[in-house]
C-alpha cells in the first residue's frame, strides 16, 4: 500500500502542501524528492513482473481503438 500512497499522493496534488512547494515550484513540475525513489523502488523489488502477458494483452488489442 506504500506505493499506492505515493502515487496518490502525487496524482492529487497533495505534496504541494509540503515545503510550501506551490509557490516555489514552476507549473506542472516537481521535484525529484515528491516520488520517493527509494520507497517504491523496495516495493517494486517485490512485484512480479510478467511482461510476456502484457505483451499478449496488447497485441490482442491492436486496431480496437
Amino acid at each position: 500500500m506504500v506505493s499506492l500512497k505515493i502515487v496518490e499522493k502525487i496524482a492529487n496534488g497533495k505534496w504541494l502542501a509540503e515545503n510550501n512547494w506551490k509557490k516555489a515550484l514552476i507549473r506542472a513540475h516537481a521535484p525529484w524528492s515528491v516520488f520517493r525513489f527509494e520507497e517504491t523502488g523496495e516495493v517494486l523489488k517485490n512485484v512480479k513482473w510478467d511482461i510476456n502477458a502484457g505483451m499478449q494483452r496488447a497485441r490482442q488489442n491492436i486496431g480496437r481503438f
